[in-house]
């Protein structure tokens, strides 16, 4: 089940399902570790990216909302 959920989440995200190979599922606890540390820090630059296009979007509204008023 928890493969499944993995598998689900790593399409969600366009991750690299590779990596979820019987070979790499079965590597040694900390070798997990360090793998699912690299998956979340992908995961961490995809939302500090996503957040700056959410402020870059913002700023957009702002200026256009501000801009249809003063017209």
């Amino acid at each position: 089940m928890e493969t499944l959920q993995l598998i689900k989440i790593f399409r969600d995200l366009d991750l690299d399902l590779s990596l979820l190979t019987p070979a790499h599922l079965a590597l040694d606890g900390q070798a997990k570790v360090v793998a699912f540390k690299q998956y979340q820090q992908v995961i961490r630059d995809r939302i500090r990216h996503l957040e700056a296009i959410d402020q870059l979007l913002a700023t957009k509204i702002d200026y256009f909302e501000h801009q249809s008023i003063d017209t």
